[in-house]
């Protein structure tokens, strides 16, 4: 996979015009924020996106002043005075050479006729490193910036007055590369494609789809013990563990909680079934499809203590359940268990008479998952 024009932050494709406008010392920047080493052989991406360099700039900014009111603040605690004084400019140097000059409080400093020239210069010195320090705040979106190239890069791309429109929507941008990112919205194309089939339209899609053929999990939930590939997967399950349902179907009045799930069920009164099976079957979710596409395949599970096989490891372990007699799924209005969670809710039903939008779900199958 290339990575070249990738952005070291966020994983972005970096547009032609922020790499040719990219400034170096942004790499610097980043380093002394996040203690991340980029060597010159680096295989990794060394450049960085626009909103990415505003964010690195702001932060190295903010680390920058709360060390220097650290240090001011240790020199007032310690009744250190720092006086700056000026040497004479050598023959070579453009620039005067610069002495510190630290003096405790006891020490007698004699009154003499050049202290008022040396207090101009050391205010004028000061003056000097307060402008070199000056941050440039924009005042239309209030983003600062350390460096006044790119303030003004900013100033000049994100706010000229000049709209650009899609001629295919009624949708407007600010800048002509956000125009051609959106762009690829219309285009039917797909360029970037993955060893598995699937193409993708963006170069980030590719590397989103990416992760889902590795084998590390690294999102964890907080309240139960699953994971996930990807962030955003992670975002969607957490809802799962809220009271909240705000999707609410206007025809039978179902809840839920993931809008996801409200336009599955929508298809239930509408009718429509949008995935479809080269045999021609179709089914209203992705799920119902998947596990239709497993008849077509060899069943390649099989029970350990008798003949049957399967096609999913979903249908084995609820199978193992006649061998070992587990109930798994527990009526909470009493003390009867099932096997499986169907029997769960018709027990509910007709025993204790809750209406099925009611009903307590079990989300994972508390049971071990049992591998070919």
């Amino acid at each position: 996979m290339d990575t070249s024009h990738l952005c070291r932050s966020c994983m972005k494709e970096v547009a032609s015009w922020e790499l040719e406008n990219f400034d170096q010392r942004a790499v610097y920047m980043f380093t002394h924020c996040t203690n991340i080493q980029i060597p010159e052989n680096d295989i990794l991406p060394k450049q960085f996106c626009y909103d990415c360099t505003i964010k690195i700039e702001s932060l190295y900014t903010f680390i920058k002043e709360a060390q220097h009111v650290n240090e001011t603040l240790t020199n007032l605690l310690t009744q250190r005075t720092v006086i700056v004084e000026p040497i004479k400019r050598s023959e070579h140097n453009d620039e005067p050479d610069v002495e510190v000059s630290t003096f405790e409080p006891e020490d007698t400093i004699t009154d003499e006729p050049t202290s008022n020239t040396t207090e101009n210069k050391v205010k004028t010195q000061l003056k000097k490193e307060t402008v070199s320090h000056q941050k440039h705040v924009c005042t239309v979106c209030k983003k600062i910036f350390l460096s006044k190239v790119w303030f003004e890069k900013h100033m000049r791309n994100q706010h000229n007055g000049k709209v650009y429109s899609c001629p295919q929507c009624p949708k407007t941008f600010q800048r002509p590369s956000q125009l051609s990112v959106h762009a690829v919205t219309h285009s039917s194309e797909r360029r970037y494609a993955c060893s598995c089939g699937k193409r993708y339209k963006r170069r980030k899609e590719l590397a989103q789809h990416a992760r889902t053929h590795a084998a590390a999990r690294p999102y964890q939930c907080d309240h139960c013990n699953m994971s996930f590939k990807l962030k955003s997967v992670l975002k969607s399950h957490l809802v799962v563990h809220t009271p909240d349902k705000p999707h609410l179907c206007y025809i039978c009045g179902w809840s839920f909680k993931q809008a996801g799930n409200l336009a599955v069920h929508m298809r239930t009164h509408t009718g429509a079934k949008p995935h479809a099976c080269a045999c021609g079957f179709r089914a209203a979710c992705a799920s119902s499809l998947r596990r239709h596409e497993a008849r077509h395949r060899a069943r390649a599970l099989a029970c350990r203590k008798c003949d049957k096989r399967f096609y999913d490891n979903t249908a084995l372990t609820r199978h193992l359940r006649s061998h070992t007699g587990a109930r798994p799924y527990q009526c909470p209005a009493c003390a009867r268990s099932f096997a499986d969670s169907w029997k769960r809710k018709l027990h509910l039903m007709r025993a204790h008479r809750v209406p099925l939008a009611r009903i307590p779900r079990m989300r994972a199958d508390p049971s071990v998952r049992v591998c070919p």
